[in-house]
């Protein structure tokens, strides 16, 4: 079984594009496995484990199409963290997510062929996409959402440039424009 331990390993000891690109989607496989296994334990995980688990996927498959993948696919099954409490897999998940977007995000512009810069730039994309969802790697305290979470950071006015989002502005339209 591969644990995210072993994952954090292997993505630091890449040193070419192709062993880090073998790396990176593993270690996408290893968090979807884990955020699939655990998204329905807390009610008030669920959605950021499903958009982390979406993430995963599409940055798994942005990896599959990058041209210096080698042809054979990672493989072995993922310990999915069955004894861990939503807290510690929302914490190990997210620092794995946070070490895969610092290496995708590095070697981009020293990769020679075009669509595996492209490739890089939008796994470590996914990655931080991950990486938010989960809230860093803050740790939150045990019971219900925080306002640490994403959904809660966007509507706040301070998130959106000192202006309150466009969702709970109050309309500039009155019924009266309807109204012939």
């Amino acid at each position: 079984m591969i644990t995210i331990t072993e994952s954090h390993g292997r993505l630091a000891a890449a040193t070419g594009l192709r062993s880090l690109l073998w790396a990176s989607c593993e270690a996408f496989e290893v968090m979807l496995a884990v955020l699939r296994h655990h998204q329905e334990d807390d009610q008030s995980a669920f959605a950021a484990f499903v958009l982390a688990s979406n993430a995963a996927a599409n940055g798994r498959d942005c990896i599959a199409f990058a041209p210096s993948l080698p042809t054979a696919a990672p493989g072995g099954q993922a310990d999915v963290l069955s004894r861990a409490s939503v807290t510690d897999v929302m914490v190990a998940v997210s620092g794995l997510a946070r070490d895969l977007a610092d290496r995708l995000s590095a070697p981009a512009p020293a990769a020679t062929q075009p669509a595996d810069r492209t490739t890089c730039e939008h796994a470590a994309a996914h990655a931080t996409e991950i990486r938010d969802l989960l809230g860093g790697t803050r740790t939150r305290p045990a019971g219900p959402a925080t306002a640490t979470s994403p959904w809660q950071r966007a509507s706040t006015s301070a998130s959106c440039g000192g202006q309150a989002p466009p969702w709970t502005r109050p309309s500039r339209m009155s019924p009266r424009a309807f109204v012939r």
